[in-house]
């Protein structure tokens, strides 16, 4: 059905296509349904006055369907979120690659820049380099049983009638200015228990170490203010990429503290998605590339069957006429055997039986 929605309207006509924004947010595994957390993303990126109507979102939670979707030249950008639900996403390396070096325009969340995960594309499509995971300090706060008043506190302990609640975020500081930041807070925290992070493992504990793609245009925008990791990153070299290193430890359980939501519906973080998408979606060239191409063996298309109308109209003419030519030829035809036989069977006998008949006898 996904690959009907694709093909239809190319094979109907060329304005009849319209963009398509594929969102790779993983299969269902066991009680988590990805495809809630998929949902989620295309709400928040067509809630942006920006993108409405310009676009089909395609959800897809098959990695090899996405490895063939993304082949199809209407897709004019790719949104992977990828969680801890997958340990690999290896099937949709090759595509994924191609797409970006053809020029197309992606954004990554969570595991889309763990190199365990994605293989290849970590460090190029990807360029967070991760290996490891930073799991981020917790926060305790204490909650007030009859209010629900929440305040926070240094020491894990709460008085009576408050209960102890264990928060985890991520903290966000601008590292560049970045028109992914427009309408961002410089600096601001999302519940997000960890992030992707590359670490140098020769020494004990391992560090972080900082590490950047060897060719094209790599701008760190957001970075943990404690260690200086990227936790947002915009790369621009065949194609164009914006990679978020949070978001790959979501449940789709409201009950549970890894529920997708509550980053998810961040003011900060959903304004920072819709210009990551926002901006890729203008800056990719694969599509645009691709429609030309297509405006072009579209206008072959439609030569070629003018010239094959003139053909049939030019030799439906010179067909009636010919048609013409006969009918007289066979009206002549007819009108002289139409003599002919008149001559043989009326006027040969009358001329036989005068020459027949005798002489009157002469009278006495």
């Amino acid at each position: 059905m996904l690959a009907c929605l694709l093909v239809s309207p190319i094979l109907m006509a060329q304005e009849e296509a319209k963009p398509v924004i594929l969102l790779y947010h993983g299969p269902k595994v066991g009680e988590q349904d990805l495809r809630l957390f998929g949902e989620a993303i295309a709400d928040v990126i067509e809630s942006d006055s920006r993108m409405a109507g310009k676009a089909e979102i395609v959800l897809v939670g098959d990695q090899d369907l996405m490895n063939t979707l993304l082949y199809f030249p209407q897709v004019k950008c790719v949104v992977i979120a990828l969680s801890t639900w997958e340990l690999t996403a290896d099937r949709i390396v090759p595509s994924t690659l191609w797409y970006f070096n053809e020029g197309g325009g992606i954004v990554g969340i969570g595991n889309a820049g763990h190199g365990d995960v994605t293989k290849k594309l970590n460090g190029s499509v990807f360029p967070l380099f991760a290996n490891q995971y930073e799991q981020v300090a917790p926060t305790f706060y204490c909650v007030n049983d009859a209010t629900g008043e929440e305040k926070k506190v240094e020491i894990p302990r709460c008085d009576p009638g408050w209960t102890r609640v264990l928060k985890r975020a991520t903290f966000y500081h601008k590292a560049n200015d970045h028109e992914i930041t427009d309408g961002v807070e410089d600096s601001f925290s999302m519940a997000s228990a960890r992030y992707v992070i590359h670490k140098n493992i020769t020494k004990t504990p391992p560090e972080f170490l900082f590490l950047e793609p060897e060719k094209g245009d790599y701008t760190m925008v957001y970075e943990d203010p404690n260690n200086e990791a990227p936790l947002v990153v915009v790369y621009e070299e065949n194609g164009t990429s914006v990679t978020f290193a949070a978001g790959d430890q979501i449940s789709v359980r409201e009950e549970d503290d890894t529920y997708f939501a509550t980053f998810i519906e961040d003011p900060n973080f959903k304004k920072l998605l819709q210009n990551a998408v926002y901006y890729v979606w203008n800056k990719e060239t694969k599509y645009d590339d691709a429609m030309a191409k297509a405006a072009e063996e579209f206008e072959k298309m439609e030569q070629e069957k003018q010239d094959l109308l003139d053909r049939v109209e030019e030799s439906q003419s010179q067909e009636n006429t010919s048609k013409l030519l006969r009918s007289v030829l066979l009206i002549v035809v007819g009108v002289v055997l139409i003599v002919v036989i008149a001559y043989w069977a009326f006027v040969m006998p009358a001329k036989q039986s005068g020459e027949e008949e005798p002489a009157p006898a002469e009278e006495p």
